[in-house]
């Protein structure tokens, strides 16, 4: 993977004018002292194999504000990968919302009698679910719910 994406520009004959001297980080809060913190990045190849797919749902309603103090869930469902892997996993909401920090909060399965989520994450910049180590078998399915608070600017 590259280390990170800079944004420039250009004259006519393809010098550089002006850009920028560090990565486009996920989060301002990020220190970039990780790998995964100095920002969005292309991989160099195909990872052949990776097929990770997830469905997602924002209850009670997709995007609506929530009162202060209230969370929305997030239903992660069908959350699988194409072979066994053991890696670590982060999901990232948008600037201004915020993941619910609070124990108990994370519920490791979305449907009664699912296959538990392998581990619970952390919350980080409020707006990260990070799990630092995480194993996945292959062909399993997994979900999760989690709480989220929705901005009133969203």
């Amino acid at each position: 993977m590259a280390s990170s994406w800079r944004l420039w520009t250009r004259d006519g004959r393809g010098h550089g004018v002006d850009g920028s001297r560090s990565g486009l980080r996920f989060n301002l809060n990020d220190a970039g002292s990780n790998w995964y913190d100095v920002g969005w990045a292309p991989y160099m190849r195909e990872l052949e194999g990776l097929a990770i797919s997830m469905n997602a749902d924002l209850k009670p309603s997709p995007l609506r504000p929530t009162g202060v103090g209230q969370y929305s869930d997030v239903i992660v469902t069908d959350f699988r990968t194409a072979y066994q892997l053991s890696t670590s996993c982060r999901v990232t909401a948008p600037r201004g919302f915020e993941w619910n920090e609070e124990t108990g909060s994370f519920n490791r399965q979305a449907r009664a009698g699912a296959v538990l989520f392998p581990a619970v994450p952390i919350v980080q910049n409020k707006n990260q679910l990070v799990w630092a180590n995480i194993d996945f078998m292959k062909d399993v399915v997994y979900g999760f719910i989690a709480q989220i608070m929705v901005p009133a600017n969203s």
